[in-house]
């Protein structure tokens, strides 16, 4: 095997058994071209070698290798083999292609969110302050809202009004606790041991759900 071109970050290897002395490089191949033995082109994203003199209007792709024998197929599968990794597994930051990143690079992104967003306590709301998302803000009503929103700002756009959550831009991402938890003898949050109110179903003397 022997190196003799890069084109386009391929390696155009020449196969065994075909002489490595005197290969010409002619470029893309054109229909209405003579090529001669030994001259190389590209042609459907691979390079092909000329079997024989005289070989004009054969197109590499659809030729039966009687003109002409692909040189790097094995090149190409691992320039496919190469471009899916880096899509897997490029570090954070460290583009794939302009402006577009890894999945490695998306999920660490996405914990870096998580973290800043969960790790300490989400600050209060303010009416003044402008929140895009993925910011998390604490409400006077006690629960917790990230924005969904792009430039949100004012009391008009706040995360709660009049009890109503404004689900335009703001999603809550706490549960109220009423018919959840109930506070145990030393004031702590427990789950509640009695079901919430029903018209259905009571406890009966031994503390367990009954049709009423």
């Amino acid at each position: 095997m022997k190196l003799i071109k890069i084109d386009n970050g391929i390696k155009l290897i020449v196969a065994k058994g075909i002489k490595g002395d005197g290969l010409i490089w002619r470029g893309e191949w054109m229909s209405g071209r003579e090529y001669f033995e030994l001259d190389v082109v590209s042609r459907g994203g691979a390079s092909w070698i000329s079997l024989r003199d005289h070989n004009a209007g054969y197109d590499p792709l659809t030729d039966t290798g009687m003109w002409w024998q692909c040189m790097v197929a094995d090149s190409l599968a691992e320039a496919a083999r190469d471009k899916a990794e880096q899509w897997a597994e490029n570090p954070i930051d460290e583009q794939v292609e302009p402006g577009r990143y890894s999945a490695l690079h998306h999920a660490a992104k996405a914990a870096e969110y998580s973290t800043a967003a969960f790790g300490a306590a989400a600050p209060a709301w303010s009416a003044t302050g402008i929140y895009s998302y993925p910011d998390v803000v604490t409400f006077t009503n006690g629960h917790t809202y990230r924005c969904i929103g792009t430039n949100v700002s004012g009391a008009s756009s706040a995360p709660s009004i009049g009890g109503v959550d404004n689900v335009t831009y703001w999603t809550r991402i706490t549960m109220d606790v009423t018919g959840f938890f109930e506070l145990d003898l030393y004031g702590d949050l427990m789950p509640m041991i009695y079901p919430v109110a029903s018209l259905v179903f009571e406890l009966d003397e031994n503390g367990d759900i009954t049709y009423q």
